[in-house]
């Protein structure tokens, strides 16, 4: 099992309540990214993206938010549960892996996400809350 599939498992078994006005807002985030990024690729193409097609892509969204939304507030809870927090030593880890990937300069992060690199910690309290859920 992928972590993926293991997380979505985990998110799926969880009886979290799932607040629906922030699934609204999620739905209507993913369906302007989905809706905007098929528009780019079709136009990219040089095809017209039809009515019935956006349609089709929209089906899945609520879904998708329902999920993503879910997905959130059990790995938020799980942060808030085992009290996690970042290191200013894991943020700098985590900038400079950055900088790598990405292939800039540790300064050219610092300036992009701000100094304090606060910016990083919630992907870093995500990554742990994901590790604690898959080595339960």
């Amino acid at each position: 099992m992928t972590e993926e599939e293991f997380l979505e498992a985990f998110v799926e078994a969880s009886d979290i309540e799932v607040p629906e006005d922030l699934v609204t807002e999620a739905i209507e985030r993913l369906s302007d990214e989905v809706f905007h990024r098929t528009r780019y690729e079709y136009m990219a193409q040089g095809r017209i993206l039809m009515p019935y097609e956006v349609e089709e892509l929209m089906a899945d969204v609520p879904a998708l938010a329902r999920a993503e939304v879910k997905a959130q507030l059990v790995l938020e809870q799980i942060i808030e549960q085992q009290a996690f927090e970042v290191s200013q030593d894991e943020l700098e880890a985590e900038a400079e892996a950055l900088a790598n990937r990405q292939q800039m300069t540790i300064a050219a992060v610092k300036e992009w996400l701000g100094a304090d690199l606060k910016a990083l910690r919630q992907d870093i309290l995500i990554r742990k809350a994901i590790d604690f859920a898959i080595n339960q």
